[in-house]
């Protein structure tokens, strides 16, 4: 999917940071939850970039994973709004004990699995730790057109999780994390702008950085960075 990717639109520069424009015909992705049970809203407010970075994808078989899904709204969207691909969730629903609000990680699992019923085979859903998940994936050889990363909040386990989500993304695919800007006012190390943007910053010229704001989306335009010096 390469080359379908090279005909992404060009990012729009805004405040000296790239964001994606807005196709000029949106989907009507409200009614894609019609019919199914969430408790929150987080992403409605973030998605309309995803249409310009994905639609190369729209119409292909590509190989989407999603490493944090909750109740499965984002899952929703990849599947719904590129009909013809596989999606691959990551969450522990409770696995460790977690609760979101009041609800437990069973009651989440239990509106994950019925807002994803309607999918079928399409998706898969991998109850674990996304870091010993993400590890088994790549010693699997495990590879991805789209990474969306929405798993942790906290500085040091987002680098972590970027580290091990790169070698799953193919070359030309699309990596996204959510929460770019999320918990300010927090210290830096409970908030996760400054992992990604040290790993955007590490891989510079191993990537193309489409959009900048309250999401980062990059392309990956090589498996690995070149280091000035080395052979």
């Amino acid at each position: 999917m390469a080359k379908a990717a090279d005909a992404l639109a060009p990012a729009e520069k805004v405040s000296r940071r790239p964001r994606l424009a807005p196709l000029a015909e949106l989907p009507d992705y409200s009614a894609w939850f019609e019919g199914k049970e969430f408790s929150s809203d987080w992403l409605s407010s973030k998605i309309v970039p995803w249409f310009t970075a994905l639609r190369d994808w729209r119409d292909a078989p590509a190989e989407v994973l999603e490493v944090g899904s909750y109740e499965g709204r984002s899952a929703v969207v990849f599947l719904s709004y590129m009909p013809a691909a596989q999606l691959t969730c990551v969450d522990t629903f409770g696995l460790e004990d977690v609760t979101s609000g009041t609800d437990s990680g069973q009651v989440v699992e239990q509106r994950f699995d019925a807002n994803l019923q309607p999918f079928g085979d399409r998706m898969t859903k991998i109850k674990g730790t996304a870091a010993s998940a993400l590890d088994q994936m790549r010693t699997k050889g495990k590879n991805y057109d789209v990474v969306y990363l929405d798993a942790d909040k906290q500085r040091d386990g987002v680098f972590g999780l970027s580290a091990l989500a790169w070698p799953l993304l193919r070359v030309g695919g699309i990596l996204i994390w959510d929460d770019l800007r999320w918990g300010t006012g927090k210290a830096d190390r409970d908030r996760p702008e400054s992992a990604i943007r040290l790993f955007c910053s590490a891989f510079s010229n191993a990537i193309e950085v489409l959009h900048d704001d309250r999401q980062m989306i990059v392309r990956k335009s090589s498996d690995w960075p070149l280091i000035s010096g080395s052979r």
